[in-house]
């Protein structure tokens, strides 16, 4: 068998599968320490790139989602007030049903009166004050869109208002596009007896119209909310399945890796010592 001393080719060939193992035990550990597959984009560029889209993907729903649930507080917010605003009318109502009974003086009318006045401009000053985030919501002016998701397009629109034939009306102001009830009196049994009717006929169907339109809204963003909370589960699902690591798989690499590194240490060992072969014969020249 020939010996050489400038070259040693066992050695390097064991250096290099010692290295190759190094490399691969490094690689299990950080995994393992990381909890990813994917740690750059060598480990794997094609799924690199789907980690990426999922991600950016799962980053847009996730905000839309919370989007989504700030418009659903944004309805719920007009519809606390709204019912408010009601529970103010049927006390309107009741007062004018009171003062169109016959037997009342008009002076007694008009201590039913007293409390009807100081009803309409609170019910005003509700309609004009009620506010989310700055935005206006009972005035019957508020039309926003809501970011649902991914996508430019993929917006759900609000829109809080009483509607009349399909089409946006007004809102819960006390004037003629509201409530219509400013003007209204039951300082005599006339004035009470139009109230009542004036009540039925603008101030009842359009608050109720008005709050349909609200819990609608509210329904469908309930249903979007939990729709989005859905398709972000399957896609963090998705991601997991390229990215997290299978820690049963890496834990058995580990412990293979670790013994074929110290094999290829030992090897490295006896490759090294096989030169001591040269010197042993020079030796026995002298």
């Amino acid at each position: 068998m020939p010996i050489y001393t400038l070259t040693n080719i066992p050695s390097m060939r064991a250096q290099r599968y010692l290295g190759i193992a190094q490399r691969v035990l490094n690689i299990t550990l950080e995994r393992l320490s990381s909890g990813k597959r994917i740690n750059r984009a060598q480990d794997d560029a094609a799924g690199l790139l789907l980690v990426t889209r999922f991600t950016k993907s799962i980053q847009a729903w996730e905000t839309g989602g919370n989007n989504l649930r700030m418009g659903l507080d944004l309805l719920s917010t007009a519809d606390s007030f709204t019912s408010i605003i009601l529970e103010d009318l049927h006390r309107l109502n009741e007062l004018a049903n009171q003062a169109n009974n016959g037997l009342l003086s008009d002076d007694e009318r008009e201590l039913l009166n007293m409390e009807f006045r100081e009803i309409v401009p609170e019910i005003q000053r509700l309609a004009l004050n009620t506010r989310f985030l700055g935005k206006t919501l009972l005035t019957g002016s508020l039309a926003v869109n809501v970011q649902a998701g991914e996508g430019a397009s993929n917006v759900v629109s609000v829109v809080i208002r009483w509607m009349s034939g399909g089409a946006g009306s007004g809102g819960l102001t006390i004037g003629g596009n509201g409530l219509n009830i400013s003007a209204l009196s039951i300082g005599t049994a006339s004035e009470a007896l139009s109230t009542l009717q004036s009540l039925s006929l603008y101030a009842f169907p359009r608050i109720t119209n008005f709050m349909a339109n609200i819990g609608a809204q509210a329904a469908a963003f309930t249903k979007s909310v939990d729709a989005t909370d859905a398709l972000v589960e399957n896609l963090i699902s998705s991601r997991g399945r390229i990215e997290n690591a299978d820690l049963a798989k890496e834990t058995t690499n580990l412990t293979n890796y670790q013994i074929v590194v110290q094999s290829g240490i030992s090897a490295l060992v006896q490759a090294n010592a096989a030169q001591t072969l040269a010197l042993a014969l020079l030796g026995g020249g002298a």
